[in-house]
């Protein structure tokens, strides 16, 4: 009987986490759209920085946070303290994730990535917050917090 209430509640935090992915990969990729939007309405960003291309944000939006969606249901799995877990490991993402756009913002190369400019970096690194801020709240908050390794012990 045990096993039947143990594979009922894991299926449910399953289907839980998965919406709340769903969630939070949509909410990422809205939010960047409206950040972009922002952003080319008030600064001059050259609309050939293929980086800030409504297209390019949304595949990599959707690829980067999708990663950060397995990477939470990984650390649910094998963590004790699966929130504070994935929060530290977000954090050393985002900071990691904001090295090339800093890069760009200093030595900003035309040759290599045509339009870029400093403030064109400056939205990359912005999307890149933005991005961390929604995976670490929507997932920590509403996704199941309670790790495997918690149960075990």
């Amino acid at each position: 009987m045990q096993d039947i209430v143990q594979t009922e509640t894991r299926a449910s935090g399953a289907l839980r986490l998965f919406m709340v992915g769903v969630l939070t990969i949509a909410a990422a990729v809205v939010a960047n759209l409206v950040v972009r939007s922002l952003a080319f309405a008030s600064l001059p960003i050259s609309p050939t920085f293929l980086p800030l291309q409504a297209g390019s944000i949304c595949v990599f939006t959707v690829v980067l946070v999708g990663g950060g969606v397995l990477v939470y249901a990984l650390v649910m799995r094998f963590s004790r303290h699966p929130a504070r877990t994935y929060i530290i490991i977000a954090l050393i993402a985002l900071l990691l994730s904001l090295v090339p756009p800093v890069m760009l913002f200093f030595n900003p190369d035309t040759r290599m990535l045509p339009g870029v400019t400093p403030q064109a970096a400056s939205i990359l690194m912005v999307l890149h917050i933005v991005d961390a801020l929604i995976a670490i709240v929507l997932l920590t908050r509403l996704a199941p917090s309670k790790g495997r390794a918690a149960s075990i012990s």
